[in-house]
């Protein structure tokens, strides 16, 4: 509903269903948690130079049960992965700082792990060159703006190609 008087301000009103207290116990939201999608306990490295980015994938990932390694470059991700061990999933911004991309950092990684380990690789760039190249390392490709929904089936998905 809405209520305006000139000179008075506007009050507005919705109204909806109540959620019944055993609902609520329940938990039936789904979009705050990680189990029903299998992501309580993933270790995921994120990388990106921009702190900012990275703070809002820590809160969102920790939100969904994930153990959260942050990284701004490449030293700082061979760092958390020499320390931590072996993430299950990166998720990588393809523009990082000093034109280095997301997909030599995994190269990087991939060598100093000895294998190839699953990664999302976060982008505005639209051309069809890096679709191909980061399919070709074996690499998902998630483009910006990114919708936490799009990257939790995203993830999910990679999660079930690997089982």
């Amino acid at each position: 509903g809405v209520d305006s008087r000139p000179g008075r301000g506007s009050l507005f009103g919705i109204t909806g269903p109540l959620a019944s207290r055993e609902a609520i116990d329940r938990g039936t939201d789904t979009s705050t948690t990680g189990s029903e999608i299998g992501l309580e306990g993933l270790r995921v490295l994120c990388i990106d130079n921009e702190p900012e980015i990275l703070d809002g994938m820590n809160l969102l990932l920790d939100r969904w049960g994930c153990v959260v390694l942050l990284a701004e470059d490449a030293d700082q991700a061979l760092e958390a992965v020499r320390k931590s061990g072996t993430p299950d999933m990166v998720l990588v911004d393809y523009h990082l700082a000093n034109r280095v991309s997301g997909l030599d950092v995994m190269a990087g990684l991939d060598r100093e792990l000895g294998c190839s380990v699953p990664a999302i690789v976060i982008t505005a760039d639209r051309s069809p060159q890096l679709e191909d190249a980061a399919r070709a390392r074996g690499y998902r490709l998630l483009r910006k703006p990114i919708r936490p929904a799009a990257l939790r089936a995203l993830m999910t998905n990679t999660l079930k190609n690997l089982a």
